[in-house]
């Protein structure tokens, strides 16, 4: 069971104000020998998130030095959003051979998600010059929601393994009933020098507005079938995997086959060696989310519908890799593992990053592909300590309506680094220090949202954290994460000048924190 509190870690935030952040969850984990042959597993979590807000001000300072300029808002409101998550699972397991096995699997998964908030701000944006502010746009906002979304899934399925020798066969086939409640009432506000935007002579029209009253239950059937063979040659060790995986859904009535091979090699004379080499097509059926559609009337009215022509996102993939383990004199281990992938992406459904919300486009309007390489070298640079660097090199692009779009998950490069060390004649100190430099994700602009036309800028942060072993079984530690306190970008927000042009307002993730903590084994 686990009980955390974020009030201190949002206080960092440019926007101040009353932070009540609470998450509670509680897992367990159950296994019962009922005969030699038969055993019961049962997993469970409960998860209860809760996010109370009452917003006082912000103040962020964004641009260049040659265009250097400040956001203010003064607010006024609050936010209650509600977050609940239910899982079970039950295995019930047959061995009814040597090394064969089958068993019948029973899971349901509930989610209730509340979002309700009504909050105003005032707000005004300046040029800034040396200590001089010159106001170039004011306005007023107001922002309403009172959403709501239940998704309850069943999930019954029968699963068997056989070995034999070289061979392992794995197989499984169940079904899947989910039922989603969806009710969706925002809108908002804008107004800009004392007008409401967009303008309108005859009435009053909001900046935006969505309203949903969507139920769904549907069905859908999965099955997959599994072959391992190992072979000893001369020249090494051959491993072969081929499978396929089908799956229909009664919703859309899209029949999914997805077959997928595997290889690998240790070579017999070279065995800190072993390579990789994998194909196959592998689907993406979509959720809820990804069925979404905004309909948008005459007067600007947005109505969710769902789209029973949606089709699964669909990847083929080609990936090699190889893995070098190998010792230093004095035993310490290290491994270098590299891997290169290309996935032509097809059936894509576009979306975009609003804050922390996902929104879909809810068709498959688009293809692509992904393609990169991934290397990360871990070992014991100290001996009895574990480090590592990663490095990363990736480009995912898209293509819409003819143009070429960055994915919102295009990074050109990301650099990771852990290292622990020992402190010289003092082997109950260890320090730690953590790295990560990564290129700024693709971000989109308003009428633009699936276009990510501009990119935030590259993240960085450092944290470095010590530990003193107290006692056999007691450990004492104490961090500073975001070491050099850098405002590292999270999401823009998008407000309008008095000359109509619009300002991306970056939101920032939180600063530098102090954590201690005392760690207990037992």
């Amino acid at each position: 069971m686990r009980y955390k509190r974020g009030t201190t870690l949002l206080n960092t935030l440019d926007t101040k104000g009353d932070y009540n952040p609470v998450a509670m969850d509680a897992q367990t984990f159950m296994a019962y020998t009922v005969t030699k042959k038969l055993s019961l597993n049962v997993l469970g979590n409960y998860s209860h998130n809760t996010y109370d807000f009452n917003p006082g001000n912000r103040e962020t300072s964004y641009g260049t030095i040659n265009d250097s300029k400040k956001f203010e808002v003064a607010f006024d409101g609050q936010e209650k959003d509600r977050f609940n998550t239910l899982f079970g699972a039950a295995t019930l397991k047959y061995d009814y051979a040597d090394r064969a096995n089958i068993s019948l699997q029973v899971s349901a998964f509930q989610s209730r998600e509340q979002e309700a908030y009504d909050i105003t701000g005032e707000y005004w944006i300046s040029n800034v010059v040396g200590q001089f502010q010159e106001t170039i746009g004011t306005g007023l906002f107001h922002e309403h929601a009172r959403d709501q979304l239940h998704a309850t899934v069943y999930n019954v399925a029968l699963l068997g393994t056989v070995e034999r020798g070289m061979h392992t066969l794995r197989w499984s086939a169940g079904v899947q009933k989910e039922d989603i409640k969806d009710r969706i009432n925002e809108w908002e506000l804008r107004d800009s020098m004392g007008y409401s935007v967009p303008q309108n002579d005859e009435y009053l029209r909001v900046l935006s507005n969505l309203f949903s009253h969507n139920n769904l239950s549907s069905n859908r059937l999965f099955a997959y079938l599994q072959h391992s063979y190992r072979l000893n040659l001369d020249a090494g060790l051959l491993g072969l995997t081929t499978g396929v995986r089908a799956g229909y859904w009664d919703f859309n009535d899209e029949l999914l086959i997805s077959p997928r091979v595997s290889l690998s090699f240790i070579p017999a004379a070279h065995q800190q060696f072993k390579f990789r080499l994998a194909t196959g097509i592998y689907y993406q059926p979509p959720f809820y989310k990804e069925l979404r559609q905004i309909r948008t009337d005459e007067t600007g009215n947005g109505v969710v519908v769902l789209n029973k022509n949606i089709k699964s996102q669909r990847s083929i993939h080609l990936v090699a890799g190889g893995d070098y383990t190998f010792r230093l004199d004095d035993g310490r281990p290290f491994r270098l593992t590299t891997e290169l992938y290309y996935k032509k992406l097809d059936n894509l459904i576009p979306y975009y990053l609003d804050n922390v919300r996902v929104w879909y486009a809810g068709e498959n309007r688009a293809h692509g592909y992904a393609m990169g390489v991934d290397a990360k070298f871990f070992g014991q640079f100290v001996p009895g300590t574990d480090s590592w660097v990663g490095f990363s090199l990736m480009q995912a692009q898209q293509f819409i309506n003819g143009k070429r779009v960055d994915m919102p998950t295009d990074q050109l490069y990301n650099f990771t680094l852990y290292y622990t060390d020992l402190m010289p004649d003092l082997e109950r100190l260890q320090f730690n220090l953590r790295a990560i430099w990564a290129q700024g994700l693709p971000f989109s602009a308003p009428g633009r949202e699936y276009e990510a036309n501009f990119r935030a800028p590259a993240y960085r942060r450092i944290d470095v954290g010590l530990t003193y072993r107290l006692t056999t079984h007691i450990w004492l530690g104490a961090d500073v994460f975001n070491l050099f306190d850098i405002g590292n970008v999270s999401s823009y927000s998008w407000f309008t000048d008095v000359s109509g042009v619009q300002n991306a307002v970056p939101d920032r993730l939180t600063g530098r924190q102090w954590n201690f903590k005392i760690l207990a084994g037992f």
